[in-house]
């Protein structure tokens, strides 16, 4: 496991189709997500070839973007910041809440393969809330709100020059063999009207950075893709 850059300040690993992301500014390191618990000791390692770790921002906490939280925190004295019901949630050492399957093929398969088969619990760890539409780290990191995958899922938009910005936005979207809707819901009209909130925030020229899958540059044939899967019933 080892980061590349992507976008100015801005670096991905990944793992078994799951993507970790860091921002590196000011000589300090800020991690999006923590993969499952097994992540925990490659992306320890690979964090040493960047600046040190401050802190770390969730974007919702499903066993594979939160797992291994609590021992890089614990590792590293770095600050977890989460939206206050998924930092309640973690802080009882839980994740799961009722979900319901996409209505497509690849979410009726991989929901039972997948999500259905994690355990149920993680290691509990304590986060601060994340309240408001910014964060100040990284010199300061746009939060938008994408509920309907999960309750308290935020996306981040992180400034990389030219007025463009890195949107990692969690499980919102996916593109694995394809951009396409998350493989399961808390809430799926909630989780459409997050996509087309995101089309709002994002230019063209912006870099969408899913939890899964390849990084995509924003343009036409994004926009279309996204108003396709919003006007999904």
């Amino acid at each position: 496991m080892r980061f590349r850059q992507i976008a100015p300040d801005v670096y991905v690993a990944n793992r078994r189709f799951i993507n970790v992301y860091a921002i590196v500014k000011d000589r300090q390191t800020v991690l999006v997500d923590t993969g499952e618990p097994s992540f925990a000791s490659p992306l320890l390692h690979a964090l040493k070839a960047l600046p040190p770790l401050g802190h770390v921002l969730l974007t919702h906490v499903h066993y594979d973007h939160v797992g291994g939280a609590a021992r890089i925190v614990k590792e590293t004295g770095a600050r977890l910041h989460a939206h206050p019901s998924e930092a309640a949630l973690l802080a009882q050492g839980t994740w799961r809440r009722p979900w319901t399957p996409s209505p497509t093929l690849p979410g009726r398969i991989l929901t039972r393969l997948v999500a259905d088969r994690y355990p149920d619990r993680v290691a509990p760890v304590g986060a601060e809330p994340i309240r408001g539409d910014s964060i100040e780290v990284a010199g300061g990191v746009r939060v938008v709100a994408l509920p309907g995958h999960s309750q308290g899922q935020l996306g981040f938009g992180v400034p990389t020059g030219d007025g463009r910005n890195a949107w990692i936005i969690g499980d919102a979207l996916m593109n694995v063999f394809g951009m396409r809707e998350p493989i399961l819901y808390e809430d799926r009209p909630e989780g459409l009207s997050s996509i087309a909130r995101l089309m709002g925030v994002m230019t063209d020229g912006d870099l969408l950075c899913p939890g899964h899958g390849a990084p995509l540059a924003v343009g036409l044939r994004v926009r279309d893709r996204m108003a396709d899967l919003v006007a999904t019933t």
